[in-house]
């Protein structure tokens, strides 16, 4: 990887169908509706890194993206549901923002030929609200 910037163009399709299920005793039986959702993300943005060290075990790798993602579909997760006898009512997840800026760094290093140190943040940030992580790795190879 050089330290020139590569545009980066990235699709993820999720489909999910989900059957109807119930469960809990006579008194209590919840009831969840068949559902079938669908949610597709698009993201465009730009990918940095480069590479300094030497074969003999002494590389350092750092890399960054930055971009935007859009989402399209299904972004506000929701179920209907039950109890036995009730009336129904409907279980609603977390939105997913339809747009937002997402950032990515990371460092790795060669400690030896077969030992890798990495660690990764990402985060995702829009209008109302914002997901972080952080990714540390120790991998050993033989």
């Amino acid at each position: 990887m050089g330290p020139d910037p590569a545009p980066t163009i990235a699709v993820a399709v999720a489909a999910a169908a989900v059957a109807a299920a119930a469960g809990g005793t006579a008194h209590s039986a919840l009831t969840i509706e068949e559902t079938s959702k669908n949610l597709t993300t698009t993201t465009l943005g730009l990918r940095f890194g480069t590479e300094v060290g030497d074969d003999e075990g002494g590389n350092l790798r750092l890399r960054s993206m930055a971009g935007w993602r859009r989402s399209f579909g299904d972004i506000e997760p929701e179920a209907q549901a039950s109890l036995a006898g009730g009336d129904r009512f409907t279980i609603t997840g977390s939105p997913i923002e339809e747009n937002s800026f997402i950032a990515e760094f990371g460092i790795g290093a060669d400690l030896a030929h077969n030992v890798e140190v990495s660690a990764t943040y990402r985060g995702q940030f829009s209008e109302a609200s914002q997901a972080h992580s952080l990714n540390a790795s120790l991998i050993g190879r033989f």
